[in-house]
Parts: C-alpha cells; structure tokens; sequence
C-alpha cells in the first residue's frame, strides 16, 4: 500500500514538480505575510493560517487526482462565507482535540503524534463532503484512518529519514574566524 501511494506521488510529482513546489512556496510565503500582519493578532493569524492550510491540502488531493493544479486553489476554503466558518471551526476544534492531549506529561507527546494521524483527513472532509457540523468532521477522520495510522506515519518516515540522511551527508559549512 505505502508502495503504491510513493509511487503515484512521485508520478505526480514528476509532471509538475515546478508548479507544486512553486504553489507550496506560494503558500509559505502566504502564510508568513498572515502572521506579520496579524502577529498582533493571534487568533487571525492561526485562523487564516488553517484556511491557507486547507487550500495546500486541496491543492495536492487535486494534484494527486490527476486533476490542473492552479495557485488560485490556495484559496477554495475562501470561497463564501460558509466555508471559510465551516473550516475554521472544524481545523480549530481538531487542533483544541490535539492540544489537551500535550497537557499530559510526557506521554501526551506520544499520544498527539497518534492522534494527529487519527484526525488528518479532517481537512479533506471539510472541503470535500458536507458533515452535519464542522465538529464532526474530526470524529469522521478518527473513524476512517483506524488501522492506518501506522501506514501513514511509515510513509512521512521515509522522506524525514531522507532528509536526515542529505543533510548528515552533506553538512552545512561552518564559519571560522581566522586570527
């Protein structure tokens, strides 16, 4: 399975590599303007942040699907007013559900990287179907990624231990003073 999924990731990767990494700069930098403008703000900024967020998803679900990927895709959880209430409350209680689980010592941190597989879809459930209300979107995602979880967290292992082993490899040079 995790087989099949590198490899229709890749594949889709390899017919536009520029454009999605060029829309997952876009949403960076996105993103980095929203916490300067409203690092005022805390609540705004972590509100657009999730709205931002959710578009990254839906950008590479369409990317995956075989579908034209655009930059504007970025912004489909702006798209009315409905949406955008739907989104935030839905990826803000998934983040409250995941937060309380740190209040426990030591072991909550190994309880959220759980849970944070448990609740993944939560986006995709949001923008692609309709739950009743935005709160059910988590409790959706709890149920769908039973038994998946370690699947997924076998395949985000594979590119950090990809990157762990470059950047071993290839150390960043070191500035000296000469005397």
């Amino acid at each position: 399975m995790i087989g099949q999924i590198y490899k229709s990731a890749f594949g889709v990767i390899s017919k536009k590599p520029l454009r999605l990494w060029g829309i997952v700069i876009l949403a960076s930098i996105v993103a980095g303007i929203v916490s300067a403008m409203f690092g005022i703000i805390p609540g705004a900024a972590i509100f657009l942040g999730s709205l931002i967020g959710v578009g990254k998803d839906m950008v590479f679900l369409h990317a995956y699907r075989g579908r034209k990927v655009e930059p504007y895709q970025l912004f489909d959880a702006f798209k009315d007013g409905k949406t955008a209430s739907k989104v935030i409350k839905g990826m803000f209680y998934r983040a409250l559900m995941l937060s309380l689980w740190l209040l426990i010592p030591i072991a909550g941190f190994f309880i959220f990287i759980v849970r944070s597989y448990r609740y993944r879809l939560t986006s995709y459930i949001l923008m692609q179907e309709d739950p009743e209300n935005p709160y059910e979107a988590y409790k959706i995602s709890k149920r769908r990624t039973k038994g998946f979880c370690g699947k997924m967290f076998l395949a985000d292992l594979l590119p950090m231990l990809c990157v762990t082993v470059i950047l071993g490899v290839f150390p960043r040079p070191c500035s000296r003073s000469v005397l």
